[in-house]
């Protein structure tokens, strides 16, 4: 995904003189600001499409540099890691989730067999009350 984000934005770039267009006006001024709508053409399959409406709905991280620039490769190492990041973050969220599941089918385990030691218990205290009758029914029979 990344590559295909770098090999278009180059190809806009390389793609915009030769097209004899009118010098691109800067998508965005700072940082945190929102992309205009502009058309990307993919180098490997020469597909056109508007990357803002095809990836604008999609949490996406995107960086459009010049080669060679510094400053552009720190930030895009620094994007990376926040992707890294988020990944780990999510397997976090499963294993966490995961941990919950389990959890609970433990509880209910458990809970099960509680439930079946209190029916358990009772059944032993009506045969005790049933075995102490038949004891003091004897002991009056003496």
């Amino acid at each position: 995904m990344r590559s295909l984000l770098a090999t278009s934005a180059l190809a806009l770039l390389l793609a915009a003189p030769n097209a004899g267009c009118k010098e691109a006006e800067a998508r965005t001024q700072k940082v945190g600001d929102r992309l205009q709508a502009f058309i990307v053409q993919n180098c490997e399959d020469e597909a056109k499409y508007c990357q803002v409406c095809k990836f604008g709905g999609q949490p996406t991280i995107m960086a459009v540099g010049e080669l060679g620039d510094a400053s552009f490769e720190k930030d895009r190492a620094v994007q990376e890691a926040v992707v890294d990041g988020a990944d780990e973050v999510s397997q976090l969220k499963n294993t966490i989730q995961d941990l919950r599941n389990q959890l609970e089918s433990q509880q209910i385990h458990y809970e099960d067999k509680i439930m079946e030691m209190e029916r358990s218990a009772g059944d032993e205290k009506a045969q005790l009350t049933d075995t102490i009758s038949v004891l003091r029914d004897k002991l009056e029979e003496k």
